[in-house]
């Protein structure tokens, strides 16, 4: 009986495998048969020239902008390529403003990465503390996890480029090298960045200092408190990355120009199922990048990591948000003439804010309080 069960499951594997390898014969054979046609294959049209160089550029420029290390995107093709070659995702974000409270200095210059890095954060309007430590080192696991991803999206353009030969379409191999350049162009321009950061992190922590308050408003009116060192906000925070081979930036710059340039020209050029091919490839790993999955939010370079916490449960009234930071009287001073404090005439937000300030348990109801005549 044994004998019969282990023969009628070797005859089903057999036959199981059988039937695969026929099914992938058939598969190849149509495929071989349908390959020369592809080049021909054009049912419809598709502005593909314009989804490249409009979609998703807003959405590519802050989330790489902001400098934080992916699992799985470091070297994701990506929509609207020029962002990076032109250095926009370097730019300050303008309606920033940080309040140096300790030191009495309101800034707007802030770096354009630390700009971004804060738009993309769950901020809540005024409970958000944000700190800054150093890095922990990045696990063997994480390492691996990003060069296989990076692997599979090189061998995704490499294939596109090798479909593109098989055909006969030498608009479309370009327009895979072009796509396949620029990923490099990227990783090149962002890693730089962040070897700079680094530097300036490492600076920063050598140079022994003592830790600043301060607040950040937000174009969208949210504010967020900061507690960090004086040398981190200053080499970090307020001072753009200062790539260490200024040379090999511009090069690198220059190159994606030229990728950019021979990427549109070559897919206007190709054939249509490259066309779609290569805008389902760009669509999709934008969307993974903008919508920052496996990302590690808080790690910008290997010194510097941002913690985000939001202070669930705190009332999220802003002037809790500034008693809790026990200010001196000086200290409040400089929030009255940053106009963030009322003026000292409003006698009865002072005398309630002083109170609550005593007990800080009672900003729970500060918006109770202040309704009180």
């Amino acid at each position: 009986m044994f004998t019969f069960i282990l023969t009628s499951l070797v005859r089903f594997s057999s036959d199981i495998f059988v039937w695969l390898y026929l099914q992938a014969l058939s598969f190849a054979t149509a495929f071989m048969y349908f390959l020369p046609h592809l080049k021909e294959w054009a049912p419809f049209q598709i502005d593909a020239l314009g989804l490249i160089t409009i979609v998703g550029t807003v959405e590519v420029d802050r989330a790489i902008g902001r400098l934080v290390r992916s699992a799985y995107a470091e070297f994701a093709p990506l929509l609207g390529a020029y962002t990076i070659a032109s250095n926009q995702i370097a730019e300050t974000i303008p309606g920033f403003v940080l309040y140096n409270i300790t030191d009495g200095i309101k800034a707007v210059d802030l770096t354009g990465w630390f700009t971004r890095w804060l738009t993309c954060q769950p901020l809540q309007y005024n409970a958000t503390v944000i700190t800054t430590s150093l890095s922990s080192p990045l696990s063997l696991r994480d390492k691996l996890r990003r060069w296989v991803f990076g692997s599979i999206h090189i061998t995704l353009m490499l294939g596109i480029m090798a479909l593109a030969g098989v055909i006969g379409d030498w608009w479309g191999f370009m327009n895979g090298a072009s796509i396949l350049v620029s990923v490099l162009v990227r990783y090149t321009i962002v890693e730089l960045n962040r070897r700079a950061i680094d530097d300036a992190a490492v600076k920063a922590h050598e140079e022994s200092d003592e830790d600043v308050k301060i607040i950040v408003t937000i174009p969208n009116g949210k504010a967020v408190t900061i507690h960090t060192r004086r040398k981190i906000l200053l080499y970090c925070l307020l001072t753009n990355p200062r790539p260490k081979y200024p040379t090999v930036y511009k090069v690198a710059q220059f190159i994606g120009w030229t990728a950019f340039g021979c990427h549109i020209v070559a897919l206007g050029m190709s054939t249509l199922v490259l066309q779609i091919l290569t805008v389902v490839l760009l669509a999709a790993s934008t969307v993974l990048v903008t919508y920052r999955v496996g990302d590690d939010e808080g790690r910008i370079s290997r010194h510097l990591e941002l913690n985000c916490i939001n202070a669930e449960g705190q009332p999220d009234f802003r002037a809790f948000a500034y008693a809790r930071l026990k200010m001196t009287e000086k200290e409040e001073e400089s929030m009255l003439l940053w106009n963030l404090f009322p003026h000292r005439s409003n006698e009865k937000w002072w005398s309630r804010y002083m109170e609550c300030k005593g007990d800080i348990s009672k900003f729970q109801n500060w918006d109770r309080i202040l309704s009180f005549s």
